[in-house]
């Protein structure tokens, strides 16, 4: 996260103000706010973005962030930083439980930023920054519910769901991979179990 911070003050990203691409929707949530409040802006933009898209989790997070920080570009940047910071490191969390090496993992986790994706890193309206994040936090929540099941991480694991679902549309259709990934680290973990009882377990081990 202070990586991301830096290497955004390195590049003059936390200075480069308002772009002309979506951030318009942050000085109008702005000027809704003061007008009308909180929730009732929020159900304004809900409502309207409902009728042709489904992105709940999205606006619920634009319009929080808009009502704590306002229209201050800076501190906008700053927070695009921590959240891409964060998913990064997430996605390098999720490679090192799923057993790569840490060297892999940190490539891994650099490589998903590359090519077009790496708008997400300046530009304040995709909703890719979180979606990244939710994806890989959710799939850090699949593998600690197949290690421990328990109510908790059912729990974690179906909020993670929830707000992944709601980013937007692309991100909505990788939840039932969830299922197909638990399903995954069962066989595995099956074959693993059953392997330890074989004669070439213990001739390997001998």
């Amino acid at each position: 996260m202070c990586l991301s911070i830096f290497f955004a003050y390195y590049t003059n990203l936390l200075i480069s103000g308002y772009h002309l691409v979506d951030d318009h929707e942050i000085i109008r949530i702005h000027s809704h706010i003061q007008s009308n409040g909180f929730f009732n802006t929020l159900i304004l933009w809900l409502k309207s973005d409902l009728a042709i898209r489904f992105r709940p989790t999205y606006w619920l997070l634009r319009v929080s962030e808009t009502a704590l920080i306002g229209d201050n570009m800076f501190l906008w940047h700053i927070v695009q930083a921590v959240v891409t910071g964060v998913g990064t490191f997430s996605v390098y969390v999720l490679s090192r439980k799923m057993n790569c090496h840490y060297a892999l993992s940190v490539v891994f986790s650099f490589i998903i930023l590359c090519g077009e994706q790496c708008a997400i890193i300046w530009s304040l309206g995709p909703q890719e920054g979180w979606g990244l994040m939710f994806v890989a936090v959710s799939y850090i929540c699949v593998i600690n519910y197949h290690n421990n099941a328990s109510t908790k991480n059912l729990i974690l694991l179906s909020i993670c769901s929830i707000l992944l679902a709601g980013i937007k549309e692309s991100f909505l259709v990788i939840v039932p991979t969830e299922i197909l990934f638990l399903a995954y680290l069962q066989i595995c973990s099956e074959q693993n179990s059953s392997s330890k009882h074989s004669i070439f377990y213990f001739l390997k081990k001998s």
